[in-house]
């Protein structure tokens, strides 16, 4: 018992240093070669929650790029749903910290009205991407309406401190639209972390079920990346299933057996006093 909590330890060590030093610079060299525009697990909806996002969808399928990435746009829109402006966020100001490539942000500006820019610690940003850190975010204080955060928080060094920062830039009354994977056991603290930041909870989620669909869907297109990918990406191939969490690797069954949970939220700055 003690030898496999250990070595379960180690592989979780092992799969954040991973993350951290190899993942994000691996794929930000070969990610735009093989078309993999976005990192996030994916969701896909149900039939009975989810018929506003079905149908925005599906009045805007010319926009989408590419058919594989359809479960990690339902997760954008998921969580967009959250927010009392959906489908529209007509004149918002949004800003998504720690946004990638930007294909969300290109996705959002191309089938609504709306001011948006990301901030990431990438090399040479295009114009829409500020280069930043989720720690000391580079805007001023009040002059967002609205900050995305999707998959990203569970990496941060200091996620109260990120979350103080949403709270310096967003304007009174701004909402933080957030999404990531907490293990269960780590819920009750998380929801503090933003009632201690100033934060109200407008909307909370359990997504977990929708984003294991859509898991079964990124992860058929993620392997067939990885068997036409360099050889030296494929020294790497258990350690990035693991976190894509494939069919079959602890990483999916700890969502599967609920040891991990998915969860998206919407919260209302209030004033600290």
């Amino acid at each position: 018992m003690i030898r496999h909590h250990l070595f379960a330890r180690l592989n979780k060590i092992w799969l954040w240093i991973f993350d951290q030093f190899i993942l994000y610079p691996l794929m930000s060299w070969i990610a735009p070669t093989l078309g993999v525009h976005f990192m996030n697990l994916g969701y896909w909806p149900n039939d009975l929650d989810d018929t506003p996002i079905q149908l925005f969808m599906e009045e805007n399928c010319d926009m989408i790029r590419q058919e594989c990435d359809k479960p990690h746009l339902f997760l954008y829109e998921k969580l967009l749903s959250l927010h009392p402006a959906y489908p529209d966020f007509e004149n918002l100001s949004i800003l998504e910290v720690s946004c990638g490539q930007g294909y969300g942000i290109d996705w959002i500006d191309r089938t609504r009205f709306v001011s948006i820019i990301g901030c990431d610690k990438i090399k040479c940003p295009p114009p829409w991407i500020t280069y930043g850190d989720a720690h000391d975010l580079p805007f001023e204080s009040s002059s967002m309406d609205m900050i995305l955060n999707v998959e990203a928080s569970h990496l941060y060094a200091n996620f109260e401190q990120f979350l103080n920062e949403c709270h310096r830039v967003l304007k009174p009354d701004g909402f933080l639209c957030w999404t990531d994977l907490r293990f269960a056991d780590q819920i009750d603290a998380t929801i503090r972390s933003f009632t201690d930041a100033g934060f109200h909870c407008n909307a909370w989620q359990d997504i977990t079920n929708e984003v294991i669909q859509g898991i079964h869907k990124t992860s058929q297109f993620y392997d067939e990346i990885l068997d036409k990918s360099p050889f030296i990406v494929k020294m790497f191939r258990s350690s990035l299933r693991a976190t894509y969490c494939a069919p079959g690797t602890a990483t999916y069954n700890n969502f599967a057996e609920k040891r991990k949970l998915y969860t998206a939220a919407v919260f209302k700055k209030e004033l600290k006093y």
